[in-house]
Formats: C-alpha cells, structure tokens, sequence
C-alpha cells in the first residue's frame, strides 16, 4: 500500500492502530493531542491525504513537541556519617532523572504506521521470533503484510514481558536440576535510544538484507521508495534531536539518537540489535537468550566441574566483547 495513494479509510484505520499503541504507553503522553485530533477527524484525515501525495512522506507533517519525563528520584544526603542528629530531621535534597521524550503529533503517528504497513513485514524478518520478545509488530502475516484492521500495531507487551522475566528462571531451574552449573545475566544497553546512529537503516549492506527478507516472503521491494520514505522520516528524526539539544545543551550530538516516543524507533531499534541476538544465540553454553528491546537476560550452563567465572565484569565481557569494554552494558 502506498501511502501517495492512502484512502480515507486506510487513514482512519492507521488512526486507529496509532491511537492505540500511544494509549498504551506509560504516561499517556500525545493522549490530549489525539483527542483534539478525533474532535475533527473528518477534516484532519482530508488534509493528512493531501500531505501524502508523494513518496517523502513525512516532509510536510508536523513531529510534534518535546517532553520532559520524570525517570528516577535518589535522595542526596547532607549529613555526615559520623554525626547523629537529635531533634528536628532536615529534609534531604534529592536528585531527579529525567527522559527527554517525544510526544508525538497524529499526523506524525498515523504517517508511521503508514510506513509499518509498508516496510515492517521485511524489518520484522530480520528479527528472530523466539529471542526478540519486546515491541514485535502485530499479526504478521506469512508473506509479512500487517493487517490494517487489527486494534493494534503491536503486540500485548504485558505478555511479551512475562515470558522475557519467567522463561530464564524456569529454564535455569530445569538446567540445575540437571546438575549444570549455571549462570543467569541480565543486562541492558546503557541509553540505547539516545546512542543509536539511525543511519544503518540506509546502508547498502542493510537495504541488501531487506531485499533478501522481502523476496523470501514473497514480497515486492521498492528500493527507491524505501530509501525516500525512510530518508525523509530520519529527517524528522534529526529534528527531533535538535529539540533536544534546545533543552539539554550543546553536548546532545545531532547526528545520532532516535526518539522514544516514536512507534517506528521501537522497530529500529530492535532491528539494531538483531546481530548481537544472532552472535549470543550462537556463544557456548548459552541455553537461554531473552530481549526486550535494549534488555538482556542470558541463562548460561556448564558443567559443574568447570572453572566458574570470578567477576561479573568477566561474563559481561565474554558474552559482549567490545561492548562491556565501551561502558556500554549495564548489569
């Protein structure tokens, strides 16, 4: 479906689909912004349709604003430890995390499950289905076409996240009653989101992989409408980052970072990782390999006469060399 020739109704479905899948995140942000859409839904789909009539499909549309984000409150405290204090307790300064958060516009939103509808069949196949559990598109069908009419564009994460926390538990436990010894490590990507560099998705090596998905499912693949389609949403990306750079200082690079928020970042990134799944699938001793998005649990097993690992630091850097030595894994 091209969205140059997107009906009303294929709009009113993307609408529907978008809706959704922004009701569902934490903090119900962009939620206000969809109400006001749908007050005037008529209008606003006859207008997004004339802003689609060609392949840069994004150009036009508006992004949307920026939001800040509570993340995390640590107290910081003042009193020394070697005086206790009667009386009166003073009030301890505390330190705010904050995320920086993109809050999207419908149009923006509806104009990306336009280009799931499109592209993510072929995204989705570069992603192993049993080890990559978090944010898989809805309903792919077997030659990877989404189906506009379901409710959602993702899959239940609630579901999703279950399995990625039970199933290394219950495989480590069917592993120890084997008389292995075992090793379970959960780890996450350290800022994954603001760290990604978005411009793989154009990289020759990549739209080859992309090709190749697509013809094992027995899907047309228009290089030149990828390449414009996608050119002009990592534009808005970038706009993006500008944003963020306006809040947060000169020190944001604008060159690098997708925006949480964002439906298609959730698929970019998952597509990102989908290497290092393939290598940590592969590693001796691995039985188990989860992920969520930039969260990692691995059950590793041994015998148990084997030498055991001495450090946490040691395992990270077996099972991710190059990445633990970078700072960039959290354990």
């Amino acid at each position: 479906m091209a969205s140059r020739s997107a009906s009303f109704a294929d709009l009113l479905l993307a609408f529907r689909q978008a809706k959704k899948a922004i009701a569902t995140e934490r903090g119900g942000v962009g939620l206000f912004n969809l109400a006001h859409f749908e007050m005037y839904i008529a209008t606003r789909i006859r207008q997004l349709r004339r802003l689609l009539r060609n392949d840069r499909w994004f150009d036009a549309i508006d992004l949307g604003s920026l939001v800040v984000m509570p993340k995390s409150v640590n107290p910081i405290s003042t009193q020394k430890p070697n005086i206790v204090r009667v009386g009166e307790h003073c009030a301890e300064r505390v330190k705010l995390g904050v995320r920086l958060q993109l809050e999207p516009s419908p149009e923006f939103t509806i104009a990306e499950v336009l280009y799931l509808w499109e592209f993510g069949g072929a995204l989705e196949a570069l992603l192993d289905r049993e080890s990559c559990v978090g944010y898989r598109l809805r309903r792919v069908r077997k030659d990877g076409v989404l189906s506009r009419e379901a409710g959602e564009v993702y899959d239940d994460w609630t579901k999703a996240f279950q399995g990625y926390r039970d199933d290394p538990i219950r495989v480590g436990a069917m592993a120890l009653q084997e008389g292995k010894r075992i090793v379970i490590t959960s780890t996450d990507v350290a800022s994954f989101f603001d760290s990604l560099n978005p411009s793989f998705l154009l990289e020759k090596s990549f739209i080859a992989q992309l090709r190749e998905a697509a013809s094992q499912l027995g899907r047309s693949f228009s290089l030149s409408r990828y390449r414009t389609a996608t050119k002009s949403l990592l534009n808005k990306y970038q706009e993006f980052r500008y944003l963020r750079r306006s809040v947060a200082g000169a020190g944001v690079d604008v060159e690098i970072g997708v925006p949480i928020g964002a439906l298609t970042s959730r698929v970019f990134a998952n597509v990102a990782l989908s290497s290092l799944d393939t290598y940590i699938i592969k590693r001796p001793g691995v039985i188990l390999y989860r992920r969520y998005v930039d969260d990692i649990v691995i059950v590793s097993a041994s015998e148990p006469n084997l030498p055991a690992p001495r450090s946490r630091d040691e395992v990270l850097k077996e099972l991710f060399p190059g990445f633990a030595e970078q700072g960039k894994m959290n354990s």
